[in-house]
């Protein structure tokens, strides 16, 4: 089946035009000046392709391009931005895959494109640059790497040599690479721990919060119990008492469930954006559930 191309084309005064075609490179031409091209790219010059996506068959194509002439500038320029960040998210994924594959403590691969999608969630009721969210979430955990190599505690700034490296090989802006370095260096704030939040920015609070939602609910709880069970830490001991004026990810707590305590369950309102603060509400309320049931299991009384 015939390959078609919908495209989106940038002109010199800055207008978007719409079009269909089997071959980008004459199209282009086309409307540079051959004579052949669209009334509207003869009168306003064509600058490049800023979008294109491919559909085997006329019919596929035409809906699609009728579908993207009824956008609003804005609706055009966001399909733009998500065709970039699927493209730099593909390419992340062949950088960082295989570094987290055998992790099983929770942060592993799979964590990385939770966290991601919730971002996206997040920034489509949120705002902020969406590129730099998404990219940011996908590579937050690169300091756990380092810890799981040197057996000590690593903070999210140990990792931004290594990240850096990555995002050289991506195709970004100096201003978003800077951006990336610090959504991922302040993204483990903690508003209960001792220093507090210092950040303001919405592209980290957003990763913050995408990160946090990660840790809490059912996922949340099986996470936990993973990353017990990879450290050595008991399941529950119920002599030790709950008491920890700040949390400090630094210091291990002594049981799982203590963790619950010391953090997970003050995440919820450790949130910043709205949205995240109504996601979290549900997971909050099964991690309640789970632990109600696990102490009347552990006492017997079920």
């Amino acid at each position: 089946m015939k390959a078609y191309y919908v495209y989106i084309l940038e002109c010199s005064d800055g207008s978007l035009y719409t079009g269909i075609t089997t071959n980008l490179e004459r199209r282009f031409l086309e409307h540079a000046g051959s004579g052949r091209g669209a009334k509207y790219t003869s009168a306003h010059k064509p600058l490049k392709f800023i979008y294109s996506k491919k559909f085997f068959g006329r019919s596929k194509a035409s809906i699609e391009e009728s579908r993207i002439k009824k956008l609003t500038r804005i609706q055009k320029q966001n399909l733009v931005i998500n065709l970039s960040m699927e493209k730099i998210i593909k390419q992340l994924e062949k950088e960082v895959k295989g570094l987290f594959l055998n992790d099983s403590s929770g942060h592993d691969f799979y964590h990385l494109k939770r966290v991601l999608n919730i971002a996206k969630s997040l920034q489509q009721k949120e705002g902020g640059d969406r590129i730099v969210i998404a990219v940011s979430a996908f590579l937050h955990d690169l300091h756990r790497l380092i810890q799981n190599e040197t057996g000590r505690f690593c903070s999210p700034k140990d990792s931004l040599p290594k990240v850096k490296l990555i995002l050289d090989k991506i195709q970004l802006s100096f201003e978003q690479k800077n951006q990336i370095l610090h959504c991922i260096e302040y993204h483990e704030e903690y508003g209960f721990s001792k220093k507090g939040k210092t950040v303001s920015d919405i592209e980290t609070l957003i990763v913050q919060d995408a990160d946090n939602l990660d840790a809490i609910g059912a996922i949340g709880i099986a996470r936990t119990f993973s990353y017990g069970g990879a450290h050595g830490v008991n399941m529950w001991n119920p002599e030790k008492s709950f008491r920890r004026k700040y949390y400090d990810e630094n210091k291990k707590d002594v049981s799982v469930i203590h963790h619950f305590y010391s953090k997970l369950l003050k995440l919820k309102g450790n949130m910043n954006t709205k949205t995240a603060k109504k996601m979290a509400g549900a997971r909050q309320r099964y991690m309640e559930t789970f632990l109600a049931e696990f102490f009347d299991e552990w006492n017997g009384l079920k």
